[in-house]
Formats: C-alpha cells, sequence, structure tokens
C-alpha cells in the first residue's frame, strides 16, 4: 500500500532525503532502488535504531545501507563506533548532533543559485524534536537561501 501511495507521488525532484532512524533510512534506500526517490539519503541514527531494533532484527540488517555510499548520521561518538561496529563505512559515517547551538557557529554566507529540496522522513512523536529541523529551515529562509521541504511522517 506504502508503495502505491508513493508512486502517485512525485519524489524524484529532492535533492536531500532526511531519513530519521536507521528503519527509515532503509525504507529511502529501497524506494531509491525502486527508482522512487532520488537525492542524497542522510540517516540520522538516534539509539533505538541500533538497540532494539538491531537486537530484533539481528547485527547485519543494517549492512546494505551501510555499504552503500549513503552518509549515516548517528547522534554521538558511542553511536558512530556502533555504526561502525555493524559495518559503517567510517569515510560516510559522521556525529551529528541534535539540538546544536547554531549560535556557537560563524556564518558564513554561500551563493545558492538553486533550490535546496528537502524531503524529511521521521515520525511526528511529541519527544523527537523536529522543531530544530524546521528552525534550520528558517534560518536558511531568512538567509534568503532558496529551500522547500516535504515532510513524509507517521504519528506514533
Amino acid at each position: 500500500m506504502l508503495i502505491q501511495t508513493l508512486r502517485k507521488l512525485d519524489l524524484t525532484d529532492v535533492d536531500i532525503v532526511h531519513a530519521h532512524f536507521g528503519p527509515n533510512g532503509l525504507l529511502a534506500q529501497k524506494l531509491m532502488q525502486l527508482g522512487l526517490l532520488h537525492g542524497k539519503l542522510y540517516t540520522t541514527f538516534h539509539g533505538y535504531d541500533m538497540l532494539r531494533y538491531v537486537k530484533k532484527h539481528g547485527d547485519s540488517v543494517y549492512e546494505e545501507l551501510f555499504q552503500s555510499k549513503h552518509t549515516q548520521l548517528p547522534i554521538s561518538e558511542y553511536w558512530k563506533n556502533r555504526c561502525e561496529q555493524l559495518g559503517a563505512k567510517s569515510k560516510h559515517t559522521i556525529v551529528h548532533h541534535m539540538g546544536i547551538d547554531v549560535g556557537k557557529f560563524e556564518y558564513c554566507p554561500a551563493v545558492q543559485e538553486k533550490e535546496i529540496r528537502v524531503l524529511s522522513v521521521a515520525r511526528f512523536v511529541e519527544k523527537r524534536e523536529l522543531s530544530m529541523e524546521f528552525q534550520r529551515l528558517v534560518s536558511l529562509s531568512i538567509k534568503a537561501i532558496p529551500f522547500s521541504i516535504r515532510s513524509l511522517a507517521a504519528a506514533h
């Protein structure tokens, strides 16, 4: 049913696919293999996906994702090490802390001529603060960097 729904959407014009949690990264990768989704895939690993999900599905559950050219974004050094233990390539694994203080970074204006198109895939639940992602997008707007965002979300 999901595939049938996605076939009706045009998701081929996306530059960036940001999948929160490993299982969503696996889904995005499959959709890319089916030609239903294009773009550069970034998968954020939060914890659940490295503990319960791996325990339930086995240590090789992310093997195909980890062996791909896609980027893994564990939220800490601890989860980076765990990703690499499970087979992630270190050159494609970058720690990306959630909720960083953007005020601690110097703004360097970039010339962005083409619109950045973002697809965010996540669960909309209270304890997952997607508001930080939307704040980053608002900062793009303030800096006059053209972007568009689409969200695919499920509520739990």
